[in-house]
C-alpha cells in the first residue's frame, strides 16, 4: 500500500526484506514441535499463557517491523502448525509481508535485537551453535533495521494468516475473517504513547509498552478461537481466515494491506469479526460495534450475551478506529469486540497484571457462539453501510474523543487520549495529548466533569468553547519541567454530533 515511498529502494530494500523474513523463518524452524492437539474450549489459563508471552519485556512492545514483532509471529505460527486442517494463508507460508514507511517509524532502540530469545519451551531445542548463529543473524538485522530507520528507509512487517477450509461444498467458497492486531507501540517513540516520560532519561524497563490488553488480549483470544474451531467435531461450513495484523498502531497498515492485496478473491469475504482490547472486561460489560452492517448480527449477539451473562453495549457503526474499518470501507459486514478504554491505554502500565483472563475467555466464547449462529445461516443478509465514527459510550452527544485524568503534577484538566479522525473533536482542532482545562470559561475540570459537560445535547446545538493546554516543547514533558514554559493555553471551539 505504501509503494510510492519505496519504488526507488531497489535491491537494498529487497535484501533487507529477505533478511527479516529469513530471521522469522529461522525462529519458527528452530521451535520445538508441540504435541498433538485435542479439542479444548477457550480457557482463561490458555489466554493468560498467550498474553504472558506477547506482553513480556523480551518482545520490547512488539513494534511493527522489529524483532519483537517477529518473535510474536513465530509464537503464533508454532501453535498454528499443529492444528488439524489448518493451512498457511500467506504469500510466504503463514506470512504476508508489507512495508512500513520510514516516516512512521522511530529511530531509537525499539529495533534492538531480541531474537536470541525464543518463545517459551524452545530453548532446549537449540544447540549452542544454533543459538550463536541466530544471535549473529539477529545482530545483523538490528544493524540493518537501525541503518534503515536512520537513513529514512522503510522496514518490513508481517501479517500472520491461517486458513481453515469450510466443510460445506455449497458454502466453502464464502469466507469469514476473524482478525486481531498483534503489534503494539514498542518503546512509545513514534508518538502513540500517552505516558509523560522523559524517554532519554528513563531506563529501558520503564519505557517498554507491553500492550497486554492492546492487543495481546485480542491476539490470544484469536489464537484460542483458531484452536477451538479447528479441533471441534462440528467443522465450520464456511472457510475461515484467521488474521493477525501488524502495523495497526501505525494506521491500520496490516489490515489495509490485506484488504488491498487479499490472499483470496475479496468478493468471497462475507463477514469480518475483529477483537481489539478484550482483556479488561469490567462489570460484564462489552462493547460491540458494527451491528448495523448486517441484519443477522443483533439476534445472535443478544441471545449469547444473555446466556454468558455479558451485558452488551451495541453500536451500529462499522468504522471504529481498529482493523474492522478497512473491511467496512470495502463493503464487508463487520463486528468489533472491545472491553473499553482505561488509564493504562498506550502506557507502559498496560501489563499482564491488569489482564482479566476469565473475562477475555468469556468474550472469546461469545465470539465463537455468534460465529456458529452466523455460519448456520444458509444465505447471510447483504452488507448495510453504517457510516459515522464509532464510539460505543456516547448515547447522546458524540465528540469523537476519549479523556483521561491528568497526573497530579499537571495543573488541572482532562487529557485527550484519543481523537477519532474526522470526528467533531478533530474538526474543532483538538489533538491527542492536549489537556482540556475549561469548558465555556468555567472552573478547571477533571476528565469526568469535561465529559459530562460536553456530552449534554446542548453541545450538539451550540459549540462549546474550550481552553486547552497544548505542549509546544516538541518533546515529552515530565514533572520536573516548568508547565508554563512547555505549554501554551489556546482557545478552541468544538460542536458535538448527535447520536
Amino acid at each position: 500500500m505504501n509503494g510510492r515511498a519505496h519504488r526507488s529502494r531497489g535491491l537494498r530494500s529487497t535484501t533487507r526484506a529477505a533478511l527479516a523474513l529469513g530471521l522469522l523463518l529461522l525462529v519458527v524452524a528452530c521451535a520445538a514441535p508441540l504435541g498433538p492437539v485435542r479439542h479444548d474450549p477457550i480457557t482463561p489459563d490458555e489466554v493468560h499463557e498467550h498474553v504472558a508471552y506477547f506482553a513480556s519485556d523480551e518482545l520490547l512492545g512488539r513494534e511493527a517491523g522489529t524483532d519483537g514483532e517477529r518473535l510474536a509471529a513465530a509464537y503464533i505460527i508454532k501453535r498454528l502448525e499443529v492444528l488439524p486442517r489448518m493451512q498457511p494463508g500467506g504469500e510466504d507460508g503463514w506470512l504476508q509481508a508489507f512495508t512500513v514507511p520510514a516516516s512512521l517509524m522511530p529511530t531509537g532502540p525499539a529495533f534492538s535485537a531480541v531474537a536470541e530469545r525464543q518463545p517459551p519451551e524452545d530453548e532446549t531445542a537449540l544447540s549452542d551453535a544454533e543459538l550463536a548463529d541466530q544471535a549473529a543473524e539477529a545482530g545483523a538485522l538490528e544493524q540493518a533495521a537501525g541503518d534503515e530507520a536512520a537513513q529514512g528507509e522503510s522496514v518490513v512487517a508481517h501479517n500472520v494468516l491461517a486458513v481453515l477450509p469450510g466443510s460445506d461444498p455449497e458454502l466453502a467458497h464464502e469466507v469469514i475473517v476473524l482478525g486481531a492486531h498483534y503489534d503494539h507501540v514498542g518503546l512509545g517513540e513514534h508518538g502513540n504513547s500517552l505516558t509523560m516520560l522523559d524517554f532519554d532519561a528513563a531506563p529501558l524497563a520503564d519505557r517498554i509498552h507491553n500492550g497486554a490488553d492492546d492487543n495481546a488480549s485480542g491476539s490470544a483470544v484469536l489464537l484460542e478461537l483458531a484452536e477451538s474451531l479447528s479441533t471441534a467435531s462440528r467443522r465450520p461450513r464456511r472457510t475461515l481466515i484467521f488474521q493477525w495484523y501488524s502495523g495497526e498502531e501505525l494506521g491500520l497498515l496490516g489490515s489495509r494491506h490485506w484488504v488491498e492485496h487479499p490472499s483470496v478473491d475479496f468478493e468471497r469475504v462475507v463477514t469480518m469479526l475483529n477483537m481489539d482490547m478484550v482483556g479488561r472486561l469490567t462489570g460484564s460489560t462489552l462493547s460491540v460495534g458494527g451491528i448495523g452492517t448486517n441484519a443477522a448480527f443483533e439476534g445472535p449477539l443478544r441471545k449469547h450475551g444473555q446466556i454468558l451473562g455479558i451485558e452488551l453495549l451495541l453500536d451500529p457503526v462499522g468504522a471504529a478506529p481498529s482493523d474492522n474499518a478497512p473491511f467496512h470501507s470495502a463493503g464487508v459486514p463487520v463486528l468489533f469486540f472491545f472491553t473499553g478504554l482505561h488509564d493504562d491505554y498506550h502506557r507502559p502500565s498496560d501489563e499482564l497484571s491488569g489482564l482479566n483472563a476469565r473475562g477475555a475467555a468469556r468474550v472469546g466464547r461469545l465470539i465463537e457462539a455468534v460465529f456458529r449462529d452466523l455460519d448456520a445461516i444458509d444465505s447471510l443478509p447483504p452488507f448495510t453501510a453504517a457510516p459515522g465514527a464509532a464510539y460505543m459510550f456516547r448515547p447522546s452527544a458524540w465528540l469523537g474523543l476519549a479523556l483521561m485524568d491528568t497526573p497530579a503534577w499537571v495543573p488541572g484538566g482532562a487529557l485527550v487520549s484519543v481523537v477519532v479522525d474526522e470526528g467533531p473533536a478533530a474538526r474543532g482542532g483538538l489533538q491527542q495529548g492536549d489537556v482540556i482545562l475549561r469548558v465555556d470559561g468555567g472552573r478547571p475540570l477533571d476528565a469526568a466533569a469535561v465529559e459530562a459537560a460536553m456530552s449534554e445535547l446542548d453541545s450538539a446545538r451550540t459549540p462549546r468553547h474550550l481552553q486547552v493546554w497544548r505542549n509546544t516543547s516538541g518533546r515529552a514533558v515530565t514533572e520536573d519541567d516548568d508547565w508554563l514554559d512547555t505549554h501554551e493555553l489556546i482557545e478552541l471551539s468544538v460542536r458535538a454530533s448527535v447520536r
